[in-house]
């Protein structure tokens, strides 16, 4: 758990940034279908997702809340337009990456 290591906060969402590329690039097929069926999803375990998935933004708005606090992010950029472009690049990644090259 990236949030409970030692590290400036800057670090620590480096850190859990590597963490969410290294599982998307780690499990491409399963990011592919998720992410192109999410909307076919029944309403029950949709609005589990998107609880989650809510949660984990907030926890990622919240490191680099912090690291803007310290001085080593930029204090005018918006949180939540940081986090949600920061996700957007992560996610694309099954588009494009190959770990064959």
């Amino acid at each position: 758990e990236v949030e409970r290591q030692e590290l400036p906060p800057a670090e620590k969402l480096q850190a859990a940034l590597r963490n969410h590329v290294l599982i998307v690039a780690d499990n491409l097929d399963t990011i592919a279908v998720f992410f192109q069926d999410e909307a076919s999803l029944p309403a029950g375990p949709a609005r589990r997702i998107a609880d989650r998935k809510r949660e984990y933004d907030h926890r990622l708005q919240a490191l680099l809340r912090a690291a803007q606090e310290d001085g080593s992010v930029r204090t005018d950029l918006d949180g939540r337009v940081v986090v949600e472009s920061l996700l957007g690049m992560c996610n694309w990644l099954y588009h494009w990456y190959r770990p064959s090259g």
